[in-house]
């Protein structure tokens, strides 16, 4: 009894990790972060990351995504400007550039 008890735990336990690791992947933007390349694109008057992200996006892709891997791979802060002449490293789906 106390060994079908163990196992029935033990089960758990894999199928709440399975779960958790189910939850952290989404969330940490894994499903977008397939195959990405990136294209320089040149800043120009009165752009914003959000703008430039939109050009480069797809229906299907969430733009928020886009915007942080735009921030994160061109090393810029939420504090910090951007300006034309600016050349930015921008993803776009393998295969689309």
């Amino acid at each position: 009894m106390k060994k079908k008890k163990n196992i029935r735990q033990r089960l758990f336990g894999y199928i709440l990790l399975l779960g958790l690791l189910a939850i952290a992947s989404t969330q940490l933007g894994w499903v977008y972060r397939g195959e990405t390349e990136y294209t320089p694109v040149r800043v120009e008057k009165g752009d914003t990351v959000w703008e430039i992200a939109s050009r480069s996006t797809d229906d299907e892709t969430d733009i928020r995504y886009v915007v942080s891997d735009i921030m994160e791979t061109n090393h810029l802060s939420d504090t910090q400007d951007i300006y034309p002449g600016q050349i930015l490293k921008v993803p776009v789906p393998s295969g689309n550039n």
